[in-house]
C-alpha cells in the first residue's frame, strides 16, 4: 500500500520520502522506486520509542516535510513522531488500517485502553484528518474517541500491474480435473480480524448446501 501510494504521489509531481524503521534494505518493488527511501534503525529500547536521529532530522528540517502520512495507531513510534510533528506545527495524516475495530481494541483491552488515552487519542486527534477505508469504520473511530475529521478513501490498485493478454482458461488448462467445478478467489492476507474470512467460510458452507459442484 505504501509503495503504490508513494509512487502515485511521485508520478503526480510531488517530492516523496518514505521513512522506514527499522532499516531493511530489501524492499519489494522498490529497486527502481520513483521516491526516496530513508532508513532509520529501531531505538536502543527495542523500538519502544523512536530513534533519536529520526526525531533530530524532523526537528532540524532535514526531511523537508510539508505534510506527513503516518500508518498505524497502536505504535509508540507513530505516537512519538506525531507528537514531534504537532509541536513543530507540521500537519500529518493518520491511516488507521482498521485498528479502531472492536475486535482489535478488545484484544489486550486494558493495555490498549491505557495506550489509547495516553498516546493513541492525542496522535489521531492532533492530525489534520484520519484516513479510514470504509464508512463502517467511522462508527468504530467515533467509539474510540476520534474527534479529528474522518476521510473515507478505499484502497485501490494499479491497473498497470494487471498483465495483458490473460488466458481465461489457464486454470482449467492447468487443472483439467476441476474444469467444471465451482471456483472462488480470495485476495488478501489470512487475517481473521480484518479480512472477513469467517464470513467467506460461512458463505462457502451455505453454498455447498445448495450446490453439488462445490
Amino acid at each position: 500500500v505504501i509503495y503504490w501510494l508513494a509512487d502515485a504521489q511521485a508520478r503526480a509531481g510531488h517530492r516523496v520520502s518514505v521513512v522506514v524503521c527499522p532499516a531493511k534494505r530489501d524492499y519489494e518493488n522498490a529497486s527502481q522506486a520513483s521516491f526516496e527511501i530513508r532508513e532509520y534503525p529501531y531505538s536502543r529500547l527495542g523500538g519502544l520509542f523512536v530513534e533519536r536521529q529520526l526525531l533530530a532530522d524532523i526537528k532540524r528540517g532535514a526531511l523537508k516535510i510539508d505534510i506527513a502520512h503516518l500508518h498505524g495507531v497502536w505504535n509508540m513510534q507513530m505516537a512519538a513522531i506525531g507528537s514531534a510533528l504537532y509541536k513543530l506545527g507540521i500537519p500529518y495524516v493518520v491511516s488507521s488500517h482498521g485498528t479502531f475495530a472492536p475486535g482489535i481494541r478488545h484484544r489486550q483491552a486494558l493495555r490498549k485502553w491505557g495506550f489509547g488515552v495516553l498516546f493513541g487519542l492525542p496522535l489521531v486527534n492532533h492530525s489534520a484528518f484520519v484516513h479510514i477505508h470504509s464508512q463502517d469504520e467511522a462508527k468504530d473511530a467515533q467509539d474510540f474517541g476520534v474527534s479529528a475529521p474522518l476521510v473515507v478513501a478505499e484502497q485501490g490498485f494499479n491497473m498497470e500491474s494487471i498483465p495483458l493478454h490473460l488466458e481465461p482458461e489457464w486454470l482449467a488448462m492447468r487443472f483439467p480435473e476441476h474444469r467444471n467445478s465451482f471456483k472462488m478467489l480470495f485476495l488478501g492476507r489470512l487475517d481473521p480480524w480484518h479480512k472477513g474470512i469467517d464470513r467467506l467460510l460461512e458463505a462457502v458452507a451455505l453454498a455447498r448446501s445448495r450446490a453439488t459442484n462445490i
